[in-house]
């Protein structure tokens, strides 16, 4: 469990330098539709050239697996970042990342039904845990002006980050998590790039290199691949709650990177969310150790 505990908070932290990323983007006058092809396309240019370097084998798949990823990175991962994004528009980003971190919560529940996931008083306080840090880090969520229109789209997001989650861990199921990331950033890509046109990934400059370069490494390529590896180990719903290190990781690079501010409310949530992940640890550690004390002494 150690092991995708670990992938799963490395993927929070990379997935949550994603915000900063993109306002950087921003700053340098690069449009949504742009920051979003750069993230894909560069993420699986990525990972082309480390298979490619590493284990070409892995750039296999069977058509089966290959026909399910693309439906899902062109249709799930496609319209949970595009809701994402469209709701940015209409409400505060703080509002949608407390609504889309409802996640663990919906692929938890959703895993009891689907995978049999066994609903222990340690997971659900967990959950809570991580739920309520959630809650503080993004305090001003619900304190201004909120648009329906927004709100649907936040919904929407959660909706399609949930069943994505969860079929991802389907996927895999004999068939190795790096060669599913691979293609699941590439389809995904694939899906903004004919939807946009491939006018939009031309007005590149050479000064928005770098950020494109950023997006497509950390919070895409290095993210979504820890992200996978930890769904083999310990399954969908342990590595929703363990990668609640996002918000966490997007509130200290926005202050470190950005100068935005930390109130204690969030720091609050912040250690909230860390007891949260480390609670069901320690448990497996006590197990483990007593289990060795028992094979030494017999």
């Amino acid at each position: 469990m150690w092991q995708g505990t670990f992938f799963s908070l490395l993927s929070g932290i990379a997935f949550g330098l994603l915000g900063v990323l993109a306002k950087l983007g921003y700053a340098q006058n690069m449009p949504v539709g742009l920051v979003l092809q750069c993230r894909f396309l560069f993420g699986a240019a990525f990972m082309f050239l480390f298979l490619l370097g590493w284990r070409r084998r892995l750039l296999r798949l069977d058509l089966p697996g290959l026909a399910m990823v693309a439906a899902i990175g062109m249709v799930l991962y496609y319209a949970q970042s595009s809701f994402f994004f469209h709701s940015v528009e209409h409400i505060p980003v703080s509002t949608t990342v407390l609504i889309l971190y409802g996640y663990p919560v919906t692929v938890t529940l959703l895993s009891v039904v689907l995978y049999k996931l066994r609903l222990t008083r340690l997971l659900v306080l967990s959950l809570i845990l991580v739920s309520a840090g959630c809650g503080l880090i993004c305090y001003d969520a619900f304190l201004r002006e909120l648009n329906p229109t927004g709100l649907l789209y936040a919904f929407g997001a959660l909706g399609c980050f949930t069943i994505y989650l969860l079929l991802v861990q389907k996927v895999m199921q004999g068939r190795h998590p790096l060669s599913v990331s691979f293609y699941m950033i590439l389809f995904t890509g694939l899906s903004f790039l004919l939807l946009q046109g491939p006018g939009t990934l031309a007005s590149l400059r050479m000064s928005n290199l770098p950020i494109a370069l950023g997006l497509g490494f950390i919070p895409t390529a290095l993210a979504i691949t820890l992200l996978f590896l930890a769904i083999e180990r310990i399954g969908s719903a342990h590595a929703a709650i363990f990668s609640s290190s996002e918000p966490v990781a997007a509130l200290v690079a926005a202050h470190l990177i950005l100068g935005e501010p930390i109130v204690t409310l969030q720091v609050m949530g912040m250690l909230l969310i860390l007891a949260g992940v480390i609670l069901p640890n320690l448990k497996t550690a006590v197990i483990l150790r007593r289990s060795r004390a028992v094979s030494r002494s017999g």
